[in-house]
């Protein structure tokens, strides 16, 4: 997958780190703007700490690198630890089936039906923690993403 600024990785390349994992797509108006302010929220928390944010975008088609360079300045995340992804269908597809990410594309091609989650990999690579949009509470995210960090590789 290509990161907002055109480089390539594979979420297995952040072992080591704590990953915090969502999706989202650009053209979004309703919930990925709340889930790409947690990834900014967090982010500001983490500054410094071994903690990457990663947004897996669900519209490939649109969402290219250059809207992806967009979208981290239209959120104020373009950081060198947040990585805005996008690839292939098929390679986009294989990230989100692997988390387990719900997504439906509707009638309107412009929207995406999909899952509200926040998904916290441990430094092995494992899911430690999956974060719903609805029942999530920063207190709880923060503590769960600092528990992470305090566990050995």
């Amino acid at each position: 997958l290509a990161d907002q600024n055109g480089n390539t990785f594979a979420l297995d390349s952040f072992r080591g780190k704590v990953v915090v994992l969502s999706s989202f797509y650009s053209r979004c108006k309703m919930t990925c703007p709340l889930i790409l302010g947690r990834l900014k929220l967090l982010r500001e928390k983490f500054t410094g700490k071994p903690v990457v944010f990663v947004a897996v975008t669900m519209d490939p088609d649109y969402d290219k690198v250059p809207v992806l360079k967009e979208t981290a300045k239209r959120y104020g995340i373009d950081y060198e630890n947040v990585f805005l992804l996008t690839g292939s269908k098929d390679k986009v597809n294989a990230v989100l089936d692997r988390y387990e990410v719900y997504r439906k594309r509707s009638e309107n091609p412009a929207v995406i039906q999909h899952s509200n989650l926040i998904i916290l990999i441990d430094k092995k690579g494992e899911v430690a923690y999956r974060f719903s949009l609805g029942a999530m509470s920063d207190k709880w995210l923060v503590k769960a993403v600092e528990d992470l960090i305090g566990e050995p590789i």
